[in-house]
């Protein structure tokens, strides 16, 4: 059975001695499978490392927080899917992360990601 969950559903986790709040804007099921899904209006797919500001992997570590979070309460398998009106990336949460910090790093060596703190 497919249906949504929950819309704008308050999320928090502890990364160190920070607390992270937020709304994951959709909780998903579909062909038995959960999805924490954000809405991104303004962010591209595209990769130009010149473009990095407004790429979607900074929606990444957002997300996958929020997903991973979701995991640790509930014990659940869990998807992350961002989207906007131009497209949808679907993506494992774990595996994921490590991935667009090698990404940020090897394109932004004089820059800290706003994420940095958290991994």
């Amino acid at each position: 059975m497919d249906s949504v969950l929950a819309v704008e559903v308050p999320a928090w986790y502890r990364a160190g001695s920070e607390m992270i709040g937020g709304y994951i804007d959709l909780v998903l099921v579909k062909d038995g499978k959960i999805y924490i899904c954000d809405y991104k209006p303004g962010l591209d797919y595209n990769l130009d490392p010149s473009k990095m500001h407004d790429s979607f992997l900074n929606a990444i570590p957002q997300v996958a927080g929020y997903a991973i979070a979701f995991k640790d309460m509930f014990g659940l398998d869990v998807e992350c899917v961002i989207f906007n009106e131009d497209g949808a990336w679907s993506f494992d949460p774990e595996d994921t992360i490590d991935i667009v910090n090698d990404f940020y790093y090897k394109n932004n060596k004089n820059t800290f990601p706003e994420w940095g703190f958290l991994v």
